[in-house]
């Protein structure tokens, strides 16, 4: 049995290193296990979009999920400085702006409907948010070809982070506050005693102990059985694969994040320009095919005709940790004492992660659950 920490957190994604971070900075000990490496998988081949396009707040006492979303990227903002100091990594918080286009397939009396409701919902929470037209929108991205769009929404304070460097940057931090990272380690079950989780049993047979355990493993979690015995929901976060494709563009052909339907452009400030993404169930296949990735090409080269004239650079795929309805799970597994869970942020794992840790360290130091967390919580 390895030596017990205050907290024990299975999987080193961005949101269990966050986590980790989190406890740490409390002066909590903290061990952090990841069956491969800290910051890679869905944490690596994300695009890094932190964007807030909200619906109208819901009735007073219910959750508002973009509640969550908006104060979790306020807090990216405030952290991408913190860690710049601590650890000498820039992370590539910027507040870029978006251009949301708008298709004749949202010319429907209840697309604009919807249209119009988020634009309210903008309003509700101080989100400087702008329905433009199309020559207004070739003002703001001249090299942005927009032909077959009817109009576009402007926001000029959504942002993106380079979600590859935050891994690396979390991770320093991490280690620099004490917590002990141990890769190559697979989990195969927890530990649980008299009602208690004492720890996690992994395949080899070794074993870690903690105080409190925190299970953070995304897609994975369905296979922790003495989770899901106690959290039946948690059974139904399930892989959700996602195809991305990577250029190397002059820096400046476009500035914005563009967004067209379910599928995006995310431009870094040195060039790089990422497509995504395709919403694929397919197991944990994590293999790129040619279809995917021509549907990704025919957006890019559609939308930055200067891009024809590149071979991308890479593709990549990853699952994300699906769940159908009110997503993350978070806080305490109930009739397990000492069992804690944040999973199930689908694709919005990276946007959330600063304020699930935040969260999580407040309830795993014994403090009330927080109020924007209560609606998340495990069910039995």
């Amino acid at each position: 049995m390895n030596a017990s920490a205050d907290i024990l957190i299975v999987g080193g994604g961005l949101v269990g290193l966050s986590v980790a971070r989190c406890c740490a900075r409390l002066g909590l000990s903290v061990t952090l296990l990841e069956r491969e490496r800290v910051g890679s998988r869905a944490s690596w081949a994300g695009a890094g979009m932190l964007t807030c396009h909200p619906w109208p707040k819901p009735p007073e006492g219910e959750s508002d999920y973009h509640d969550l979303v908006l104060e979790s990227i306020r807090i990216h903002e405030a952290w991408a400085g913190e860690l710049r100091d601590e650890t000498g990594i820039d992370v590539g918080f910027v507040r870029c702006g978006a251009l949301e286009l708008i298709g004749p397939e949202r010319a429907s009396p209840a697309s604009q409907d919807n249209i119009r409701r988020m634009l309210d919902g903008c309003v509700q929470r101080g989100i400087r948010a702008e329905r433009i037209t199309l020559a207004e929108a070739a003002r703001l991205e001249p090299n942005v070809r927009l032909d077959g769009y009817r109009e576009a929404v402007h926001f000029p304070d959504d942002g993106q982070v380079r979600n590859n460097r935050l891994g690396r940057a979390l991770a320093a931090s991490c280690r620099n506050l004490g917590v002990r990272i141990v890769e190559g380690v697979d989990v195969s079950d927890l530990d649980v005693d008299a009602g208690a989780a004492r720890g996690v049993v992994c395949r080899d047979g070794t074993r870690y102990a903690g105080g409190k355990l925190v299970v953070a493993t995304g897609a994975w979690t369905p296979q922790i059985a003495k989770l899901v015995e106690a959290a039946p929901r948690a059974a139904k976060i399930e892989p959700v694969k996602g195809q991305m494709l990577c250029y190397q563009a002059p820096p400046g052909l476009c500035t914005r994040l563009l967004t067209a339907e379910h599928r995006y452009l995310v431009p870094r400030p040195d060039g790089v320009i990422l497509a995504g993404s395709t919403m694929e169930y397919a197991g944990f296949s994590t293999v790129t095919t040619p279809e995917g990735l021509q549907s990704l090409r025919a957006l890019a080269e559609s939308l930055l005709p200067a891009l024809k004239g590149l071979e991308p650079l890479s593709g990549w795929a990853d699952v994300r940790p699906g769940l159908k309805g009110i997503h993350p799970m978070l806080g305490p597994v109930p009739g397990v004492e000492h069992l804690y869970m944040a999973a199930g942020h689908f694709r919005t794992g990276i946007t959330l992660a600063p304020l699930t840790g935040l969260m999580m360290a407040e309830m795993l130091a014994g403090k009330a659950v927080p109020a924007l967390a209560e609606p998340l919580l495990p069910k039995a």
